[in-house]
């Protein structure tokens, strides 16, 4: 079990909308497929649109285009193209480099899945064909990312919904091919297992971290490769597939969230980038989160983290967002109005803002089985008080104060510096339950008596006379 602790402030719990933007409509009969739109980073903290929609709809005939949409910090539209095709549809996935050149996959028609670059000012630059020579004969590309002098595509050979193959594939710059890793996995796994579980993310040892599902099971893979795409480390974990989940850094940590599938438990999985040691962090913790489907789960580096999703009203459904740390939610948003049929489909964080992409329908009409629904599509750009942490003046350095042992058996040593002065202390079960535990100070030492707590993970939540809260993750193992 890896264990470890977070600092945070106290005093940043807010999320307010500052603005929303409709970004592209023909007509009531727009249409746009619901849960594959992307949203990314883009220059001069903008941000980037990536959707399939604005289509034009003649009897049974659908042509649909790709549109992609580039923004100013203040949602004003720099410019926007569009990819004609025609043809079903796949995942999109897209990212920027440091030039704000943008790297997107989509799916063209005629049997074709693209990789493609764009410039900031909105010029295609190439565009390659996947296949079985650079990545799989039948491509689903789920997540891209930059990595070192390359852009890393992540996604499977697909053969059917319970079967198919994780790939590895990294071009260079210039959209060449440079190496592939097809991995193993069972023939039988739970359907859509490919697209559910399958996140990518670089460490700070400037290796790939990836996860994927093993086999129908419950057993998946954290799994870890350096430029050569090697093994470094790779790790078995159980889990129960939910409707979605979250994979990313915390320092020199990877996180993976299991947001469940409407159910509001939470569980994570945190394992050190380096050596991959670690495990289950939190099992099953209790959020009213209020969403009936997490979109997405992001970790933030003050150890909290941030979910988008989407939840049952009685006239249709509505978004929200949730803020919320190992123990409870500390700030939510959603529409003023409920009943309002919106969707969040996908969202970023760039700066100190939250941009998130949400589908606004006219009506309950889907186009089953595809989820093609009738609408218009909206960037939400919200404020938030909690992103910027280096500029948290009151957040103490790790070595003000240290907590021993870890794990513990009968008792567990607070040592404080002698003027620091501790205004509450509170102790928290892996259910979020408060926990009763006698503690007395002596000096600069506070000790707590463990000895009538049962084996498991514990939260401590000290509070200084300034209002400041540090939280700590500890384990009793006997």
């Amino acid at each position: 079990m890896l264990l470890s602790f977070f600092v945070k402030s106290a005093h940043s719990q807010s999320i307010s909308l500052v603005k929303d933007t409709m970004i592209q409509r023909v007509s009531t009969d727009s249409m746009y497929f619901m849960d594959r739109e992307k949203i990314i980073p883009f220059k001069d903290s903008g941000v980037l649109i990536i959707a399939y929609g604005d289509s034009v709809v003649t009897g049974q005939s659908r042509k649909w285009r790709l549109v992609v949409t580039a923004m100013d910090k203040d949602l004003n539209t720099l410019w926007s193209i569009k990819f004609p095709f025609n043809g079903y549809y796949t995942e999109i996935t897209a990212c920027t480099d440091n030039a704000y050149n943008a790297y997107i996959t989509y799916y063209s028609g005629g049997g074709k899945l693209l990789f493609s670059k764009i410039s900031p000012q909105g010029q295609l630059i190439f565009s390659t064909t996947l296949n079985s020579s650079n990545f799989a004969l039948q491509p689903v590309v789920t997540q891209m990312s930059i990595y070192r002098n390359y852009v890393v595509l992540y996604g499977c050979d697909y053969i059917s919904q319970t079967s198919f193959t994780p790939v590895i594939s990294l071009f260079k710059m210039d959209g060449s091919f440079y190496q592939k890793k097809m991995l193993t996995t069972n023939s039988n796994v739970p359907a859509g297992a490919y697209r559910i579980i399958s996140y990518l993310t670089i460490t700070n040892e400037d290796n790939l971290a990836i996860t994927y599902v093993k086999d129908n099971s419950d057993n998946n893979i954290t799994a870890c490769y350096d430029s050569l795409l090697k093994e470094v480390w790779t790790k078995t974990f159980t889990r129960v597939l939910g409707y979605t989940s979250g994979f990313g850094k915390q320092g020199n940590q990877l996180v993976f969230i299991n947001m469940g599938d409407g159910d509001g438990l939470v569980s994570t999985y945190r394992y050190d980038a380096k050596t991959g040691n670690g495990g289950l962090e939190m099992d099953n913790q209790y959020y009213d989160l209020k969403s009936a489907f997490i979109m997405k789960a992001i970790p933030l580096q003050n150890g909290n983290y941030l979910s988008f999703g989407n939840y049952n009203t009685t006239g249709g459904f509505d978004c929200n967002i949730n803020y919320f740390d190992i123990d409870m939610v500390l700030a939510s948003i959603m529409p003023n109005s409920i009943n309002s049929r919106n969707r969040v489909s996908d969202a970023c964080i760039v700066g100190n803002s939250i941009y998130a992409v949400v589908l606004r329908f006219v009506d309950k009409y889907c186009d089953q089985p595809n989820y093609i629904w009738r609408g218009t599509m909206w960037v939400k750009k919200y404020n938030t008080d909690f992103l910027n942490f280096s500029g948290v003046s009151k957040i103490k350095k790790e070595n003000d104060r240290s907590i021993y042992p870890n794990p513990f058996d009968n008792q567990i040593t607070i040592k404080c510096k002698s003027s620091e002065l501790i205004a509450k202390l509170e102790i928290f079960d892996a259910l979020g339950h408060i926990i009763t535990a006698p503690n007395e100070r002596k000096g600069d030492h506070i000790i707590v008596d463990t000895r009538n707590l049962s084996i498991g993970l514990y939260i401590i939540r000290v509070t200084d006379s300034e209002e400041v809260v540090s939280s700590y993750r500890l384990m009793k193992l006997r």
